[in-house]
């Protein structure tokens, strides 16, 4: 199954939105730079799909700017 995550860096607070299908945007609260941002997503993934993180494996990302779509795959 592939997942679709687009992520919002240095927001306020962090928020997680489902829209179904696979496609989920997250808020957070992380800078691009921060090595705790990606940690952080794949905890909040892998809860989400109910999944363990070792089975999210990372598949690449599209674009850059405020938004990113980084995509996944179980």
């Amino acid at each position: 199954m592939k997942i679709s995550v687009k992520i919002k860096f240095g927001a306020e607070r962090n928020k997680f939105e489902s829209f179904g299908g696979g496609r989920y945007l997250v808020y957070m609260i992380y800078k691009k730079e921060d090595d705790s941002a990606m940690p952080y997503l794949v905890h909040v993934l892998s809860k989400e799909v109910g999944a363990d993180p070792k089975h999210l494996r990372y598949l690449g990302k599209k674009g850059s700017g405020d938004f990113e779509e980084h995509m996944f795959e179980i």
